[in-house]
């Protein structure tokens, strides 16, 4: 029986000592003989910004771990495309409610009577105005002008 002991003992002290290493030790501790190489963890807290890109997380110089991650929600200020206008009317992104027609795709390929992309603008002819690169224009004694935000562009009618 004691020989058992012993054996299992044997057994005990081999396991263990197989698994403390010095990466398993805190530094500056010795057990069995084995001096710990394990750092002190010195964590931090950080607040992350969505954004519309991949970003990695890590601990700044002098911290060896993050005990605490806070992604905060996202808005309509990570795109600035996130407007009324490129929203359809009656949906709501992120907070943002649409304004944009609520044609369906029928009705608006049967508004739409010309799409054509010329040195490049392109150009879209509806029933009732006309689109340049984004813009309305009218037309006026034969002078095709913008009533957008564009600005220097005329185009003479013949």
């Amino acid at each position: 029986m004691l020989s058992q002991l012993i054996t299992d003992l044997d057994k005990v002290i081999t396991e263990v000592s197989t698994k403390v290493t010095p990466h398993n030790i805190r530094e500056g501790v010795t057990i069995f003989g084995i001096t710990g190489s394990l750092p002190e963890l010195a964590t931090q807290h950080k607040n992350v910004v969505p954004t519309k890109f991949d970003q990695l997380i890590v601990p700044d110089v002098g911290y060896n771990g993050l005990h605490e991650i806070v992604v905060h929600a996202v808005t309509s200020e990570i795109d600035s495309n996130i407007i009324p206008a490129n929203i359809r009317s009656g949906y709501s992104i992120l907070g943002v409610n649409g304004t944009l027609s609520n044609l369906t795709e029928d009705e608006y390929t049967q508004a739409l009577l010309l799409e054509i992309d010329i040195l490049g603008y392109t150009i879209y002819v509806y029933k009732q105005i006309l689109v340049l690169n984004g813009s309305d224009y009218s037309v006026t004694n034969q002078t095709l002008t913008t009533t957008g935000t564009v600005t220097g562009q005329r185009l003479k009618l013949n």
